[in-house]
Parts: C-alpha cells; sequence; structure tokens
C-alpha cells in the first residue's frame, strides 16, 4: 500500500499572509461602517476557511483503488484501478495555481510543486494528481495497474 501526505508549504504561507492582511484590514475598517467590516470579515473567512481545507492533501493506492483527499477529509476521490488505463509523470506551470483547478490537462488536484501525475481513465476522462514524490507514485500505481488487470 502507499499513501504520502503532503503539505503546502507555499498555500500555507501565503494564506497565512493574506489571513494577517485581511485581519489587519478588518481592525482599520471598524470605523469605516458596517459594510466594511462584513466585505472584510467575510474576506477573512474565505481566506481561514481554505487555508484549513487546503494545507495538505493525501493519496493513497491499496489493491483496488486511488484515493485522494485535501486537510479535512473533503473533497475526497476514489478510482478503481480497474477504470485507470495510465499514468504518467508530467511539468505543470505554476501559473495553473494550487487547490483544484481546471486545466487544459484536466482538473488539477495539487498543493505544491511543478510536476504531476496525470492519470488517465478508460473513459478518456483524465486528471493531475499533485505529489511530493510523482515520480514513486505513478511507478506504484503503474505496478498496481498491472496487478489489477491480472486474473
Amino acid at each position: 500500500m502507499y499513501r504520502r501526505t503532503q503539505v503546502g508549504r507555499v498555500v500555507i504561507w501565503s494564506l497565512t499572509a493574506g489571513l494577517l492582511v485581511s485581519l489587519w484590514c478588518l481592525v482599520q475598517c471598524r470605523r469605516d461602517g458596517l459594510p466594511a467590516l462584513i466585505f472584510v470579515g467575510a474576506a477573512s473567512f474565505l481566506i481561514a476557511s481554505c487555508l484549513a481545507l487546503f494545507s495538505t492533501m493525501t493519496v493513497a493506492v491499496d489493491s483496488e483503488h486511488l484515493s485522494f483527499f485535501f486537510t479535512c477529509g473533503w473533497p475526497k476521490k476514489t478510482v478503481a484501478l480497474k477504470e485507470i488505463a495510465s499514468c504518467s509523470v508530467v511539468p505543470v506551470p505554476w501559473w495553473w495555481g494550487y487547490g483544484i483547478r481546471l486545466t487544459p490537462r484536466g482538473v488539477a488536484y495539487r498543493i505544491s510543486g511543478t510536476r504531476c501525475v496525470e492519470v488517465r481513465l478508460t473513459t478518456g476522462y483524465r486528471f493531475l494528481l499533485g505529489s511530493d514524490e510523482p515520480d514513486l507514485l505513478c511507478q506504484h500505481l503503474s505496478e498496481r495497474i498491472c496487478r489489477s488487470r491480472q486474473p
């Protein structure tokens, strides 16, 4: 079984900086009235929520499934190994961002790094899975895919 939890340091540092700035703005805008407080308070809540949801990502491969989820266990995706046609390690530009993103290569689930594992399903659907050890993940996933197809 393969299981790895990746810590998104860039996500943590950038969202923490954004949260500190928004909290500073919250203190500064208290004299500007209720609408400003509501807006900045909502922004602070949104940033704190993203920090809580997307600071780590766990990927697991067992004998039958590939599953991955972010910090709080949501969102969680599980794919049967029988449904996976192939995987490969691909470079990912930094401007595609972190979190859950729609990219030219499909939906990307990542919190760090410049390389991802591209997973192609038998249906033709593909997605990117971020990892701090993409070569090892792809190797392990390929081995499990081969084993799942053996009678």
